[in-house]
């Protein structure tokens, strides 16, 4: 079921740029160049060439010494998925934290939410997902020509606090270059495993020295087909805990647990942009405004659960004939979440600003952000608002005998509202940063260093003000040998507590707890260590990556044993951010193939695997939570002429190692097979494509996520439709 809810804005543009545009492939087909960018669907292109990676976010041109993956071109097309979370989901050492189809955060090195930065063109999300499991990030990947996963600490260009790593999402909103010609996009495709729906399209165009960009998109779903029960033990009866005698009389056979439906997981999504730029021989400068209006159901019982015990506490104060129509009314409904975000980015640059350097690189964004977690008939369990702004500036010098260097400075604020029940809790952010990155070249080997020192304020808005000061330093080292690249890196990080965690009282609907945060926090701090090496060879590549990140004062969210004994929440778990030194040790390693090259047949084969483990020093805990398990995949390739194909098989093991408050998670299986064909359409390139997901109807619940015991993912599908690109 889809509620019907009020719309604003960017539904509204999203959907006319949609209905205007979806044409205009067919309408310029004939303008666009042979010897365009997206002719690599035709010819048996699809094969993988095995390159250097080049990190284009690094003014340096790479960090060559830390693990990073790269997904653009064909690579990207074949990923892409809903949400960031589930379009990495299958990178060695990336894993995805869901909380149903709308959100889905990535999970690098078991580390995630405020220690892995989401970006979009080098510049935060500015969104508030990082806060909660069940809140999504403001990214949209069809739009994306290029995704960076940089794993592990050393990110000292976007933030101190991306220990576990950053996800650039490269969007070409603000036009990089000019084009010659139009080109762009159209994506179409539906699955049956929630009757989804999707339409975006995106152009780039302009002349002269002057640039464009266009984008839209808008979706929906409806609730999950699921193998079996959503919840674990479905016929649990919680009402023995939290229900007296006559409430139990209210609970019938009509609420049998549903099998085959994950209930409220509907989503309604929709966004856009446009975008302009100036590009001189001097430099160049441009601008362009996203909205995003999304509204989603928020699954797992436990949602449901608070929702009835807030419920008990205000219907103690009406009449018994005005409960039983109150409890009718709330029970048609469930929890949902209304958001919407309007942002507006820059970015500038100067070639040879100053004596001394070669180039400057800026850039300044503005969001306004908020949702509403929302219940019975409307009214605001949880309110999250974000009203943000960061501007950066990075200058690389020139070349001074065997090194290059880059320096930069950054600042930023948010006005961060969390709320619940009417009460709202503001909290007033302002951070300044200072950074730089070195690159040295000399026989047999290379050199990275870099450091970054960031002061952050948090003003509550009971006038508790608290300074941070958070410094980090990075070295790196790159050793080739024949045909063998060996690196080495060790990181020393600091993160600043973020406001939710020194502030935070109050229930959080979408995880039915009692959120307490705690203004004694210090400065989390890091010693990490990863070591890697890359063998290269005709036809062959194996990357492989060990590392171990040491914790002190590591800031989580541990479940307790108490309930808040406050008006509306004494049934509600609390939720309690603490402090704690901490362990990491993993390992990811991944193997491409390459069986056969021929001119109009390519296969390859594809082997991935990776493993993290955590101690912590508690008398009551020896892991931390939400740690995914051990993985192994395997994956073939194969084209022929304009058909392309791909059959992959991933196993994750059983989880066990887990928290007092956490359950074991059982192992499963995943199988797709997918299948592309590509031709023409004038001189655009049109891809029909169909794929076959958890092609077993396994039963799979991802340890990583919250509502993993309350909400599986989505069983078995078929997911078909056409890309277009000119």
């Amino acid at each position: 079921m889809i509620f019907q809810t009020q719309r604003t804005g960017a539904q509204a543009v999203s959907r006319a740029v949609l209905s205007v545009v979806l044409v205009a492939p067919m309408a310029v087909a004939g303008e666009s160049d042979d010897e365009s960018d997206h002719g690599h669907h035709h010819g048996g292109d699809h094969g993988h060439q095995i390159e250097e990676v080049v990190v284009h976010g690094h003014p340096l041109g790479g960090a060559v010494s830390q693990s990073t993956d790269i997904l653009d071109a064909e690579e990207l097309e074949h990923a892409v998925r809903q949400s960031i979370g589930e379009t990495l989901a299958q990178t060695p050492g990336v894993h995805s934290a869901s909380f149903g189809p709308a959100v889905s955060h990535p999970v690098i090195h078991g580390l995630s939410g405020t220690r892995v930065l989401v970006l979009e063109n080098h510049v935060s999300s500015m969104d508030v997902s990082s806060s909660g499991s069940d809140h999504s990030i403001a990214v949209e990947p069809f739009l994306a020509d290029r995704i960076e996963v940089i794993k592990g600490s050393g990110t000292l260009l976007y933030g101190s606090g991306a220990m576990g790593g950053a996800v650039d999402v490269h969007t070409h909103r603000v036009p990089a270059e000019v084009p010659e010609t139009l080109s762009g996009r159209v994506l179409i495709r539906g699955d049956n495993g929630s009757d989804s729906r999707y339409a975006g399209i995106r152009l780039d165009g302009g002349g002269g020295q002057w640039a464009w960009h266009l984008d839209g998109y808008s979706s929906e779903n409806g609730d999950l087909a699921i193998p079996g029960y959503a919840a674990l033990d479905p016929h649990h009866d919680e009402e023995e805990e939290h229900h007296d005698e006559d409430e139990e009389e209210h609970h019938d056979e009509d609420e049998e647990p549903i099998r085959g439906v994950l209930e409220n997981s509907f989503g309604d999504y929709s966004g856009g942009a446009f975008g302009a730029a100036y590009h001189g021989e001097r430099g160049h400068f441009g601008a362009a405004i996203a909205v995003r209006d999304w509204t989603y159901g928020i699954v797992g019982e436990h949602a449901h659960g608070e929702e009835e015990n807030l419920e008990e506490e205000h219907e103690a104060e009406h009449e018994e004939g005005e409960d039983e129509d109150h409890e009718d009314e709330h029970g048609e409904e469930s929890p949902w979440i209304v958001l919407e975000q309007t942002k507006f980015m820059s970015e500038f640059g100067l070639h040879d600003p100053f004596p001394g350097f070669t180039s400057l690189e800026g850039s300044v964004v503005v969001s306004d952000y908020e949702h509403n977690e929302l219940e019975g008939e409307g009214e605001v369990g949880s309110h999250f608002g974000n009203e943000a702004w960061q501007a950066r500036v990075v200058l690389e010098a020139e070349p001074r005998g065997a090194w290059e260097t880059a320096v930069g400075i950054q600042f930023g604020g948010s006005d961060l509202v969390l709320g619940s029940e009417g009460e709202f809790e503001p909290v007033e952010t302002s951070h300044q940063a200072i950074f730089g990155v070195a690159h040295g070249e000399f026989e047999g080997f290379g050199i990275e260093t870099g450091a970054r020192l960031e002061s952050v304020e948090h003003v509550h808005a009971s006038g508790q003000s608290l300074d941070f000061l958070a410094s980090s330093i990075s070295v790196g080292l790159v050793i080739p040998v024949e045909q063998w690249e060996f690196t080495a890196r060790l990181d020393r990080s600091m993160r600043a507590p973020e406001g939710e965690e020194l502030f935070a009282a109050g229930a959080h609907l979408a995880i039915g707890g009692f959120q307490m945060g705690s203004a004694d926090l210090d400065e989390e701090q890091s010693l990490n260590v990863s070591v890697g090496a890359v063998f290269r060879s005709e036809g062959l590549e194996v990357k492989l990556t060990g590392y171990r990140y040491g914790f002190d004062n590591f800031i989580y969210q541990r479940e307790t044993d108490d309930h808040d004994d406050e008006d509306h929440h004494d049934e509600l778990p609390v939720f309690q951010w603490s402090q704690t030194e901490a362990t990491l040790l993993g390992f990811d390693a991944e193997a491409r193939f390459e069986l056969l090259t021929e001119a109009q047949a390519t296969a390859d084969l594809v082997l991935g695997y990776d493993w993290v483990t955590t101690d912590v020093d508690d008398p009551h805990e020896s892991h931390l939570p939400r740690i995914p398990p051990q993985r192994l995949s395997i994956a073939a390739e194969v084209t022929w002429k304009d058909v392309w194909g791909r059959v992959a098989y991933s196993h994750y093991a059983d989880q066990d190692e887990v928290t007092s408050h956490e359950t074991p998670t059982d192992g499963y299986g995943n199988l797709d097979i997918e299948g592309e064909y590509a031709t023409r359409l004038g001189e655009a390139d049109l891809v029909f494509f169909i794929a076959g997901r958890n092609l077993g109807d396994e039963e799979q619940r991802q340890h990583a996520s919250f509502v993993k015991d309350e909400a599986p993912l989505v069983g078995r599908r078929v997911e078909a439709g056409v890309r277009i690109w000119f």
